[in-house]
């Protein structure tokens, strides 16, 4: 399997890491928010980052419109672009992209989730415990991942 231009950045990067008392999801985190970007994964990811973080909004938004344009294929920069908007509160802009990647990957459990969370930020709380209800049917650790990020919800 083929490793993202990032995720190699990443390995090289990790000793940089070692010893500091730094957890290494922190500071995977704050590599990702300095590498160079040069590929639209990197992007997406940066966007991502930026997005549970909720730091630099703007630029994260613009890390995933230009992943969006060099690979549109890609359902990645989707799910990034709706994890920033959802941090937005720009929740119908965050379900639409969110459905898009839960139609590109249906099983996608992070993907449902987010929705459901700006599903119930737009007032939907019924379709929105939905979503959290299907997500958690397909990882029961998905809500793990969201309960550690305060999305301001």
């Amino acid at each position: 399997m083929l490793m993202s231009a990032a995720r190699l950045g990443l390995l090289a990067m990790a000793p940089l890491c070692l010893g500091t008392g730094v957890a290494w999801a922190d500071c995977k985190m704050s590599i990702l928010l300095v590498m160079p970007v040069t590929m639209s994964g990197t992007r997406a990811e940066r966007c991502l980052v930026r997005g549970m973080l909720g730091k630099d909004l703007d630029a994260a938004l613009a890390d995933c419109n230009s992943a969006k344009r060099e690979a549109s294929s890609n359902y990645e920069f989707l799910y990034s672009r709706g994890i920033v908007q959802l941090r937005r509160k720009e929740y119908v802009k965050a379900i639409a992209d969110l459905s898009d990647t839960i139609e590109r990957q249906p099983r996608f459990a992070r993907a449902i989730y987010a929705r459901g969370l700006a599903k119930m930020g737009h007032g939907d709380r019924t379709g929105g415990e939905a979503d959290l209800q299907a997500a958690l049917a397909i990882d029961p650790r998905v809500a793990r991942v969201f309960r550690d990020v305060d999305l301001g919800l």
